[in-house]
C-alpha cells in the first residue's frame, strides 16, 4: 500500500508518496465555487479515472500539510487516526464503515452525498491496521462527496491524503 498526499501552498503543489516528496510544481489555481464534484474511487462523469483497488483513510484539509506532518502521518502506524485528527481535517473518511457508506470522522458532519456501485467493505489486509477499508471495482464504484469547489479547493491552501493499493494497473488514478 502507498500513502499519498497532495499539498498546495497557494503557489506550489507538492506530491508525497510514503512520506517523501516525489514532485513539486509551481502553479496558481483556484477552483472557486464551480460545480466540480469530488469523489473517492473514481470520476462521477464517464468511466475514466476509476480506481480498481483499495482506498482507506481519505482526508481533506483547509491548509497545507508540512513535510514534517506528512512524514508523521506516514510513520504513525496504529496511531494514524490520532495524527490526522491532530491536524484538524475539514473532512475525514476512514472508509471503515461496515454499511459501505462512509461517515465523516472529522467531527465536522460532512457526510458523502451518495455511493454509486457497490464498493466492498473489508476488514483484513488493509493499508492501515486500525480498521476496515473499501475496495473499488474500477468500473462503477465511487463515493460522491459533493461540490468540492465550495469546500477545500476554494481555499488558497489545501491538502488531501489517503492510503491506496491498486489491484490493476490499467488505470493508475486515485
Amino acid at each position: 500500500p502507498a500513502h499519498i498526499v497532495i499539498a498546495y501552498t497557494g503557489t506550489d503543489l507538492t506530491m508525497y508518496v510514503n512520506g517523501n516528496v516525489i514532485a513539486t510544481m509551481n502553479t496558481t489555481f483556484k477552483v472557486g465555487s464551480n460545480a466540480w464534484q469530488c469523489t473517492i474511487g473514481g470520476s462521477s462523469v464517464g468511466t475514466a479515472f476509476r480506481v480498481q483497488g483499495v482506498i482507506d483513510e481519505f482526508a481533506f484539509y483547509r491548509s497545507e500539510l508540512s513535510h514534517a506532518r506528512v512524514a508523521a502521518h506516514y510513520a504513525a502506524g496504529r496511531s494514524y487516526t490520532d495524527e490526522v485528527l491532530a491536524d484538524s481535517p475539514y473532512a475525514f473518511y476512514r472508509l471503515n464503515d461496515a454499511s459501505g457508506i462512509p461517515a465523516d470522522s472529522s467531527g465536522n458532519s460532512r457526510p458523502p452525498t451518495g455511493v454509486t456501485g457497490t464498493p466492498v467493505y473489508n476488514t483484513s489486509g488493509g493499508p492501515v491496521s486500525d480498521g476496515g477499508y473499501l475496495t473499488f471495482d474500477g468500473s462503477t464504484d465511487h463515493v460522491s462527496l459533493g461540490n468540492l469547489g465550495s469546500w477545500v479547493l476554494s481555499q488558497s491552501e489545501f491538502s488531501f491524503e489517503c492510503w491506496f493499493r491498486h489491484t490493476s494497473t490499467a488505470d493508475m488514478s486515485i
